[in-house]
């Protein structure tokens, strides 16, 4: 068993000399992540918490803004129909 195991561990990296023996182009190294189901129901939550935030700001917002547009509409027919009445009633 200990013939085929590590006998020995040299912690010590010379990047220097990898480089120039190796000399690579580009270098890059990729992070494999597992992904557990308690972080995806974290993330999820947390998406929907700051969506239902910016909800409850944006919809009184866009409710104000139609409210006053429809409001101007309104101010606009009313006033085109009391020029149209009391034109009429100038007329008779």
């Amino acid at each position: 068993m200990n013939a085929l195991g590590i006998e020995e561990w040299n912690d010590q990296i010379n990047y220097d000399s990898y480089y120039k023996n190796c000399n690579p182009v580009k270098c890059f190294y990729t992070i494999t992540k597992n992904l557990y189901i308690s972080t995806i129901i974290t993330t999820i939550t947390g998406l929907f918490g700051g969506l239902s935030v910016v909800l409850k700001i944006l919809i009184p917002l866009m409710i104000q803004l139609i409210r006053w547009f429809l409001n101007k509409q309104r101010e606009t027919i009313m006033a085109t129909y009391q020029g149209k009445l009391q034109l009429h009633i100038y007329e008779k």
